[in-house]
């Protein structure tokens, strides 16, 4: 697993990316989580020298952080973590983008003592090690994740 964090994340950027979450995770339930760590955000003011607790994230004093974590199987999960709740913004897998042909250098011959039996659902591309993202990083003024 891999991970950039990003700040001051541009606002533009932040609402395409909840837009598109929000049309992939439209199966799921519009319930509120009820767990949340609290909902505290501080914002300095010039103004104040003291720190102000605001409760909207749409003021201009909020500075949105993006953390991207890129995995085995090839997909990129980005989390919000502005807040002290870490909620999952978006998903990209980025296998359906490689053609990979040729089977990978697991020759399945090995016999495990004792023998075990199989539970669980199979994932077929977490264990090629060629679909994992080992670098990551993210221009959030053009849009452009490399």
């Amino acid at each position: 697993i891999c991970t950039t964090l990003l700040y001051n994340v541009n606002q533009q950027f932040y609402k395409k990316l909840t837009n598109y979450g929000n049309i992939q995770f439209d199966d799921y339930s519009d319930r509120k989580w009820p767990l949340t760590g609290g909902e505290i955000n501080y914002c300095p003011s010039s103004s104040n020298l003291n720190n102000t607790l605001t409760n909207s994230l749409d003021d201009g004093c909020s500075k949105r952080q993006i953390l991207l974590t890129g995995h085995e199987d090839g997909s990129i999960q980005f989390w919000d973590v502005t807040d002290i709740s870490m909620p999952l913004l978006y998903k990209l897998k980025t296998n359906e983008y490689f053609q990979i042909d040729q089977p990978s250098n697991d020759d399945g011959e090995e016999e495990n003592w004792p023998p075990f039996r199989k539970t669980g659902f199979f994932d077929p591309f977490s264990d090629d090690p060629r679909l994992a993202i080992q670098k990551i990083s993210l221009c959030t003024n053009t849009d452009t994740l490399i």
